[in-house]
């Protein structure tokens, strides 16, 4: 076996030493939860992300066609005070 893969097969064994004996890796491997975990979490708040973002669009487009109405109904009366005024005011 070469060097190389010796030494990584020992640090790999002492990383799994760390991780089953009490020590500040193990502690902080348990309190961050696998990598996997968190990659799973962080995709899933990305996902949600991704969703309330798809909401927030479709509800703005949807003020976006009712003001484009609006203004429209706006620009259709906007000769009605003069029309119905009446005569001397």
């Amino acid at each position: 076996m070469p060097a190389a893969e010796l030494a990584t097969g020992v640090t790999e064994l002492e990383d799994v030493e760390r991780l089953e004996h009490l020590s500040l890796t193990r502690v902080l491997a348990s309190l961050h939860g696998s990598r996997e975990d968190a990659l799973a979490r962080e995709n899933a708040a990305a996902e949600a992300a991704r969703y309330r973002v798809a909401q927030a669009q479709q509800r703005l487009d949807a003020v976006r066609a009712e003001l484009a109405t609006l203004e429209g109904r706006l620009a259709q009366l906007a000769g009605a005070p003069q029309a119905y005024a009446g005569p001397g005011r």
